[in-house]
């Protein structure tokens, strides 16, 4: 339960000191965006690289915000469009569907676009010698709301002992005490 912003930095700081912790203790030189604010802030924005994947589904605000984060946490990006990749997919896997196509924004068309961030960022985690930060909340986790493979892909959950709303909450109070929209809104 979120307790005002005194529980809000509370939690920040001991999300800050818990991520640090497992870091140092796992030896990980450089981490990959998951939870990017709470990763820049423990590690520092040197070691904190974020991945932009956009795809069909993606709107121009998701990626200028994602590049605005990016902008302000002062982190390196990449992006790997992932088009050509679902269209690779849906192309091998439609003669072998029941009415011989994916059908576009269907649950399989979805959880593909998933599945195919995981394998990119796992795969640039295996190059570099990254660790990837997963995106589940406690609120996702209870009901089941992830794609296996997807945005499950990972070595630590940074929020996972966070309700969702809660993350909200940190999100604003980061801003507030920034005195700033780090974190776009």
């Amino acid at each position: 339960v979120f307790n005002g912003w005194r529980g809000a930095a509370s939690a920040a700081v001991s999300l800050r000191h818990r991520f640090a912790a497992r870091i140092a203790n796992a030896l990980v030189a450089k981490v990959f965006l998951g939870w990017a604010a709470v990763a820049a802030e423990a590690l520092g924005p040197e070691n904190v690289f974020g991945v932009l994947m956009p795809s069909r589904y993606s709107s121009d605000h998701s990626i200028s915000d994602a590049e605005q984060l990016a902008t302000n946490l002062g982190i390196a990006t990449y992006t790997v469009p992932i088009e050509p990749a679902h269209e690779a997919f849906t192309g091998m896997l439609a003669p072998n569907l029941a009415d011989q196509q994916v059908d576009v924004g269907d649950i399989t068309d979805q959880n593909l676009q998933s599945r195919i961030r995981g394998v990119i960022l796992m795969a640039m985690a295996n190059e570099h010698g990254w660790l990837v930060l997963t995106t589940g909340n406690k609120s996702e986790a209870a009901v089941g709301y992830s794609t296996l493979y997807g945005d499950t892909a990972g070595a630590f959950a940074v929020i996972r002992d966070v309700w969702k709303l809660t993350v909200y909450d940190l999100c604003t109070w980061r801003n507030e005490i920034a005195g700033r929209a780090i974190i776009p809104t």
